[in-house]
């Protein structure tokens, strides 16, 4: 079972992962609904990558790259 501290180090990383994901889609001039078309999931679930409340998973971070 992780701890307190490595439970926020993991949302810290999830929360740094959004940013970036959210940062480079602005750049491409993509919106959070064509982006969630294109790699095939909701607009909700693009939200909450991007807010780092969803884990992105390898398979989806290679699908998005």
């Amino acid at each position: 079972m992780p701890t307190d501290e490595a439970a926020n180090d993991m949302r810290s990383i999830d929360r740094e992962i959004g940013a970036r994901l959210r940062s480079t889609r602005q750049v491409l001039g993509i919106s959070q609904q064509i982006f969630a078309k294109k790699v095939g999931v909701s607009l909700q679930q693009i939200q909450k990558y991007e807010k780092g409340i969803n884990r992105l998973s390898a398979g989806m971070l290679v699908k998005i790259c």
